[in-house]
């Protein structure tokens, strides 16, 4: 873990309130893996308004060329201060943190189910593994919510798509769309990032069709060092903070909420 100051080398709008931002950030992604995050101060210029750094999970990982490559959506002060951002500007950031995903080259058949800004981590796991054969059930609101849909395809992964509106794909959700599809040990191992009521209906899908799996979960964290315990998940050994002993978690840990 580092604090490096990052240059911006591009942010450009996905439509939706959803931005692709472009950093070099040579230390932090050098040492970055998949699944991890990095926390990332949003203030203008020298302002330290918002105080607390924004958690964003890693899109594309470029350790030859110090290139860090974020997605995220504006949903309050601090992401709506990242949006406006341009070339040339320089951001503190703090990484990477957290625990990443086992790496995926030990397993010859994948799946990753994405729920919305979910699909980032996903992203930056399938483009470091090389002769895994990939499924990614990617869901969203509507087609607008689903991106890079075109990069996905060029790593030779298959794309099965829901929307709530049915604008792409099934219509419903992606675990439906799922169980619809899957047999029992259809694959050897599934990674999976999204909201918690959708990480709870996979979970159980994939524990009846009996495949092993990684979550990473989605929390508010303030400090993503563990200092301030706000970001805590039930596990089957207690609770444990997200930010350090995740993001992710062998799925057969997490316990949710009846």
């Amino acid at each position: 873990m580092v604090v490096e100051t990052a240059e911006v080398i591009s942010l450009n709008g996905l439509g939706n309130d959803l931005f692709h931002l472009r950093l070099w950030a040579e230390k932090i992604t050098k040492q970055a893996f998949p699944g991890q995050f990095v926390h990332v101060y949003c203030g203008e210029g020298e302002s330290l308004d918002p105080l607390l750094p924004r958690p964003f999970s890693l899109f594309r990982i470029q350790k030859e060329d110090g290139v860090l490559e974020l997605i995220f959506r504006v949903g309050g002060k601090g992401t709506s201060s990242l949006s406006r951002k341009v070339s040339g500007e320089r951001l503190q950031l703090l990484g990477p943190l957290g625990r990443g995903f086992t790496e995926s080259h030990y397993f010859s058949r994948v799946l990753l189910f994405a729920g919305g800004i979910g699909m980032p981590p996903l992203y930056s796991l399938a483009e470091s593994s090389k002769g895994v054969d990939f499924t990614l059930f990617y869901g969203g609101r509507s087609r607008s919510d689903l991106v890079f849909l075109d990069e996905w395809q060029r790593m030779g992964v298959q794309l099965q798509l829901a929307t709530d509106d049915g604008s792409v794909g099934h219509q419903g959700t992606l675990v439906e769309l799922a169980s619809s599809l899957l047999l029992p040990q259809a694959a050897d191992f599934y990674y999976a990032c999204g909201p918690k009521p959708m990480l709870k209906a996979v979970k159980q899908l994939m524990d009846n069709l009996k495949i092993p799996g990684e979550l990473s979960l989605e929390e508010r964290m303030a400090c993503g060092v563990g200092a301030c315990l706000g970001c805590v998940c039930q596990t089957v050994d207690g609770y444990v903070r997200v930010c350090t002993e995740g993001p992710v978690f062998p799925a057969e840990e997490v316990v949710f909420d009846e």
